[in-house]
C-alpha cells in the first residue's frame, strides 16, 4: 500500500501540469513503455519484437551493462496486458506519459491511481503535486546576473546551421550558455543534435532577434529569471 504522506511531494511551479493537471505520478514497471499502444493486440505485438530483438542481440548492446536491459518473462507481458486493462477502466481526465520503464499519470484526482499502484505490478516511485507560487513563464535560481533564459527544442541542425550558432554564441559576451550547450559548442564539434535542455541566459530580447537573423534554430520557450 501507497504511504501518501511519504510518496507526494510538493513541487514550486509556474503554472499546472500541462496547464491541467495538479499531480504527476510517477511509477515503474518493466516495458510499460508498450501500454502507448492501447491496444492489447498491439501490446502483444511490442512484447513480442522486444523477446526478439533481445534474443537476436544485435551487435550486443542488449548486454551493456549500463542499459540494464532486462529478458521479457511471461510474469512481464501479463503484468503490462494487466495495467492496461486497469488504466482502462480509469473514467477520469487524465494524461499519460511513457519513457522506457517510467510511467507518468497527468491528473487532478489521484484516488484512481493509487488504487491502480496498490492493485497492480506497478511501483509508485513518486506522486508530484505543482504549487503556484511565482508569476507564469518565470524561472527561480539563485542567483544570476541576466534578467531571461531561453531554451530550444529537441532538434538536429547542419553542420552549417551549427558553425552559424557558434559562431553568434562566440560574439555575444553577455550571454551564458548552460553547461550542456557549452559542451555541445566546444567539447563536441561533430554533435549537430540540440537538446532541449539546453538554455542561454541573456539579458533582453535583442538575443532572440539574432537568433532569428543568423540560424533557423526553434526555441522552446523564454522564461523571465527569478532569484532567491
Amino acid at each position: 500500500m501507497i504511504n501518501l504522506n511519504q510518496k507526494i511531494k510538493t513541487v514550486s511551479k509556474d503554472r499546472l501540469y500541462y496547464d491541467q493537471y495538479r499531480y504527476c505520478v510517477q511509477v515503474y514497471m518493466q516495458e510499460i513503455c508498450g501500454l502507448r499502444y492501447r491496444s492489447h493486440q498491439q501490446l502483444h505485438q511490442y512484447l513480442e519484437h522486444q523477446r526478439f530483438a533481445r534474443k537476436v542481440n544485435y551487435g550486443g548492446s542488449w548486454t551493456w551493462p549500463v542499459r540494464n536491459i532486462q529478458p521479457i518473462s511471461d510474469a512481464t507481458v501479463d503484468n503490462c496486458h494487466r495495467v492496461l486493462d486497469a488504466i482502462k477502466d480509469i473514467a477520469i481526465d487524465h494524461k499519460t506519459v511513457y519513457n522506457c520503464d517510467t510511467g507518468y499519470f497527468y491528473t487532478n484526482n489521484i484516488d484512481p491511481f493509487v488504487k491502480l499502484i496498490n492493485e497492480t505490478a506497478l511501483q509508485c516511485i513518486e506522486i508530484r503535486q505543482a504549487k503556484i507560487d511565482r508569476p507564469r513563464d518565470t524561472i527561480v535560481i539563485k542567483s544570476s546576473t541576466h534578467q531571461l533564459r531561453t531554451y530550444f527544442r529537441c532538434q538536429r541542425v547542419t553542420a552549417d546551421q551549427k558553425h552559424s550558432l557558434c559562431n553568434l554564441f562566440a560574439n555575444q559576451q553577455s550571454i551564458r550558455l548552460s553547461p550542456g550547450l557549452t559542451d555541445w559548442v566546444k567539447r563536441f564539434p561533430n554533435h549537430q543534435y540540440i537538446s532541449d535542455n539546453y538554455f542561454v541566459d541573456h539579458n533582453d530580447d535583442g538575443f532572440l532577434t539574432l537568433l532569428a537573423l543568423s540560424s533557423s534554430v526553434k526555441i522552446k520557450k523564454t522564461l523571465a529569471i527569478l532569484t532567491e
